[in-house]
């Protein structure tokens, strides 16, 4: 655990002691960490594949080689590679996205080619929000929009997994925040 105080680095366990950046006066408390959910991107490149074999046997097995079949088959699998290689892509962003949770700041920080770090502070949320789809519901994933009162408005959590138990979490954290400031401490 010393590394962790003395470095700059966010790996760390639930519940461990770390400095976020350096310079970084005092360590925080971890409560929550988590990515984006896995499960949009990995169905649609499921799909893709299914079609794409599905579209080369349609192609070769029942069309006997016709050129006008093979030319539209050919632009469709295609379109469901481009298809595919952009859900890909979406999943290399979602692995290289964490949010974290701690008993003073919400953090987010994302990016591939570049990170981008976002700080939310405990003490100014007002509300958060969960928003679920059909599917994120079946899954249990969901927007978690937090909101405050400056003129940014907030921090959204897109996908997060199990967005109610984030809320709750996010809520409590900001209570105890705001309990903490009204305190003195």
């Amino acid at each position: 655990m010393s590394d962790a105080l003395g470095g700059n680095s966010t790996t760390a366990e639930q519940g461990e002691v770390v400095r976020f950046f350096p310079g970084q006066r005092e360590s925080e408390t971890i409560l929550l960490e988590g990515h984006p959910a896995f499960t949009p991107p990995l169905i649609a490149i499921a799909a893709c594949i299914a079609l794409i074999a599905i579209s080369i046997v349609a192609m070769f097995g029942f069309f006997s080689l016709h050129p006008l079949a093979l030319l539209i088959g050919s632009a469709w699998i295609l379109c469901l590679f481009l298809t595919a290689a952009q859900s890909i892509t979406e999943l290399i962003r979602r692995i290289n996205t964490k949010f974290t949770l701690t008993q003073k700041n919400l953090y987010v920080q994302s990016g591939v080619m570049q990170r981008r770090n976002k700080t939310l502070l405990m003490g100014r949320i007002q509300d958060v929000v969960v928003e679920q789809g059909p599917l994120g519901i079946v899954f249990n994933y969901g927007n978690v929009r937090v909101e405050t009162a400056g003129e940014r408005g907030g921090l959204v959590l897109h996908d997060a997994p199990n967005p109610l138990g984030w809320r709750a979490t996010i809520l409590t954290a900001a209570a105890c925040a705001l309990r903490s400031r009204a305190n003195g401490e």
